[in-house]
């Protein structure tokens, strides 16, 4: 969390996922939707997906994708 105050004129609350890759007993993804409540604004989830880092393999992207759709 950063000390920045937040930018309530924005279009959207922005949940970057980088860990935790589920919507259950998901405490940052839970803060994303309350924030996203409280200020009326729609929740982007965004899950970043390389195909060029260091262990790069079909398997973990298609963990990664099948997560997606939960």
């Amino acid at each position: 969390m950063s000390a920045a105050p937040v930018r309530t004129d924005g279009t959207f609350v922005l949940y970057w996922m980088v860990s935790s890759r589920r919507t259950r007993f998901n405490f940052g993804l839970q803060h994303a939707i309350d924030r996203a409540r409280e200020l009326t604004r729609p929740l982007v989830v965004l899950e970043a997906l390389r195909c060029d880092y260091l262990w790069s393999c079909e398997r973990f992207h298609r963990f990664v994708i099948d997560g997606m759709a939960n």
